[in-house]
């Protein structure tokens, strides 16, 4: 395979930290120092600012499967999580000091490589071939002088760079005079600490100077589906934190829009050129995990500029804590002082915020020739950063990164999904026919009196119009529920360039109906003709059906033209969305959209139908029975649908019956 190689940036994160200090602490929050020292000191793993190293070979990624809920659709979603060695065991890649804080010798060994010495902490194993870098930029004492080789006298005692303990059962421990990581290896949980009194010979960092890291970096090079942000509905960061210990060296010196103790958990949210094979841009994609400023640290969106050589230049979206922290699952108490020593936990789901950072530094002239379908995660670090005078310890466990589509039943087999637009931020357009109002990201269509019918158009879909959005897309699946009191007519009717309003024709295309229970109905022509619904072609959605229906591409078309599709190469185009509900059954309607996705495989086969046992005589049947031809049986007499039949047992969770269209007339003549 050919090498990829990827852009080398620059990530020297003091600016990026710098402006971090500098917005966050205009906000009101509590300015803590409580010790608690007594604790041992620990380090995480780095990543910092310097170009990530090239790689050979893919990643091997980890799949898992975990059921989510959204409103009442059931769905599992197919995850993959994309960092590698997750409990640490390979060991660690150690990069170099970087840019120093004051120039003193001991802070530019070896000087001849400031940032990546070619040092390997192995836990006492040979051949290791780690997937993490442990980066540990401007902490003064060089971890990677593993023969303590250089030193200084402090307090009458030789200072010290490197000690590394087994200490027993997967645990390993590496530390020097300012820094600990330790690790186990069988709980995939690390500790880290960094000690600003030992970085700092000052009383306190001084504005345009650099900050001690000490971060956990992991790179992504190589382009691949798994990675590739816009080919997944979910893009997920779960893991769990402790604060061990915190000090406050300052001496009353601190401000707070200079100085800090952070954690923060950054995404490497890339931009990839498939011209030149390369990684052409970037932004930064921040967590902040833990602030000594705050319980709850505010979204921030900024560049990363400043008065230090080490900034980036590129845009930074930090999200606001309040994403995945709560009143009872923070770093602090009611009255503002730190919570030492519980697991606090981090599960946040990160697409729609990452399509925002996109906009938000667009807008503000970054990532100009970037694209939604081609960002990648490139890469991510986690760790701490002090841009004041502090010493911070914390513990992590069960990192993941997780992307994944929905993946539903279909009968005994799974069909994957991907979520192309939640409602979120739609918008009704004024057109008023029946009622539609958006309700948490679902579109609800309702009418009371069924005399009418809801009809409306141009709702807005602002994650559509995103270029590629749909493309591949043999079906386009909307997830719904029909809580009408009858079966419901039922278009969709999306907007698409230059053809105005898009209708369901009549082409002989099967439509699908999909219930949460993974039971599948097939829908083979329209339930309401034309001069039934106002001009248009409309199918079957039954009653109390809960599920997802799944439309051919190649069904829309134009309003008259009822046979000749507008999308023959799964290429569908909508930019904005509307709906007709209608029947001849229902007092009242009530459908509810939840989400649009699409499905780029061809469907399974469905289960052929058993054959039916013998009955009576075939020219007698019960009064309350009609027994037709097979083929009229299976579906309604004006001919909407045609349950199908999973292990003998109708397909009843869709609210599929053979019946008569006279038998269940609730109204209209």
């Amino acid at each position: 395979m050919e090498r990829i190689k990827s852009i080398k940036i620059n990530i020297a994160f003091t600016a990026l930290l710098l402006c971090f200090s500098l917005l966050a602490g205009c906000l009101s929050g509590s300015t803590l120092t409580e010790n608690k020292t007594d604790a041992p000191l620990a380090t995480l793993p780095t990543d910092d600012s310097t170009a990530a190293p090239d790689i050979d070979t893919p990643a091997s990624f980890e799949p898992t499967s975990i059921e989510t809920d959204k409103e009442e659709n059931k769905m599992n979603r197919n995850e993959i999580s994309i960092l590698r060695d997750r409990t640490f065991a390979q060991g660690f890649v150690v990069r170099g000091l970087g840019r120093p804080i004051y120039s003193d010798p001991i802070e530019s060994f070896p000087e001849m490589d400031m940032y990546d010495p070619m040092v390997i902490f192995d836990h006492g194993r040979e051949g290791q071939t780690p997937a993490w870098n442990l980066c540990q930029w401007a902490s003064r004492y060089p971890f990677h002088d593993k023969e303590n080789t250089t030193y200084e006298i402090k307090n009458g005692e030789q200072t010290f760079n490197y000690r590394f303990t087994d200490e027993g059962n997967g645990v390993y421990k590496y530390d020097n005079q300012s820094k600990t990581v330790e690790v186990n290896t069988v709980e995939g949980e690390i500790r880290l600490a960094l000690k600003g009194s030992e970085c700092y010979t000052q009383p306190n960092r001084e504005e345009g100077q650099e900050w001690p890291h000490l971060l956990l970096e992991q790179t992504m090079d190589l382009p691949m589906p798994e990675t590739k942000i816009s080919e997944h509905d979910s893009v997920r960061v779960k893991l769990s934190a402790r604060l061990n210990a915190f000090a406050d060296n300052t001496n009353g010196t601190a401000d707070p829009a200079l100085h800090s103790a952070i954690f923060m958990f950054y995404l490497f949210v890339a931009n990839y050129d498939e011209t030149t094979g390369r990684y052409t841009d970037m932004l930064w994609f921040g967590l902040p995990v833990f602030d000594n400023r705050e319980a709850f640290v505010s979204e921030m969106s900024f560049p990363d500029v400043g008065s230090k050589d080490s900034a980036t230049g590129k845009w930074i979206f930090n999200i606001a804590s309040s994403n995945f922290y709560s009143e009872d699952n923070n770093f602090y108490d009611s009255t503002g002082q730190m919570i030492f020593n519980e697991w606090k936990d981090i599960d946040v789901e990160l697409l729609p915020l990452i399509r925002r950072a996109l906009s938000e530094a667009k807008n503000a002239g970054y990532m100009k020739n970037a694209k939604w379908e081609n960002l990648y995660i490139n890469g991510m670090y986690m760790g701490i950063e002090l841009p004041g005078n502090y010493d911070l310890d914390m513990s992590v466990k069960d990192v993941v990164i997780l992307t994944g589509n929905t993946e539903i039943d279909y009968e005994d087999k799974k069909v994957q999904l991907r979520l192309v637009e939640t409602f979120d931020e739609s918008v009704v357009d004024p057109w008023e026919y029946g009622e539609c109002e958006i309700i948490d990201g679902d579109i609800v269509l309702s009418e009371e009196n069924a005399a009418s019918c809801v009809d409306r158009y141009g709702i807005t879909a602002p994650m559509l119009k995103e270029e590629g959005k749909l493309t591949g897309a043999k079906y386009v699946v909307l997830s719904l529920t029909n809580k009408s009191d009858g079966d419901v007519w039922f278009c969709f009717q999306p907007d698409t360039p230059g053809h105005d309003h898009a209708y369901m024709g009549k082409m002989g295309l099967d439509l699908y109906l999909v219930g949460t229970d993974g039971t599948v109905s097939v829908i083979n022509e329209p339930a309401a003709e034309l001069a039934q619904n106002n001009g248009r072609y409309s199918y079957g959605i039954p009653e109390g059906f809960d599920g997802y229906l799944f439309m051919p591409s190649a069904i829309f078309c134009d309003h008259g033209k009822w046979s000749k599709s507008i999308f023959v190469n799964d290429d569908p185009i909508f930019t904005a969305v509307g709906f007709d509900v209608n029947g001849d059954e229902p007092s009242y309607f009530l459908v509810t959209v939840h989400d649009m996705y699409i499905c780029t495989q061809e469907l399974p086969e469905l289960a052929p139908k058993p054959a039916e046992e013998p009955t009576g005589a075939p020219g007698t049947p019960e009064a309350t029975e009609s027994h037709e031809s097979d083929d009229a049986a299976s579906k309604k007499k004006n001919g909407w649908i045609i349950p199908a039949i999973t292990g003998g047992v109708l397909a009843a969770a869709a609210g599929v019956a053979a019946v008569t269209a006279a038998s269940k007339k609730k109204k209209k003549a």
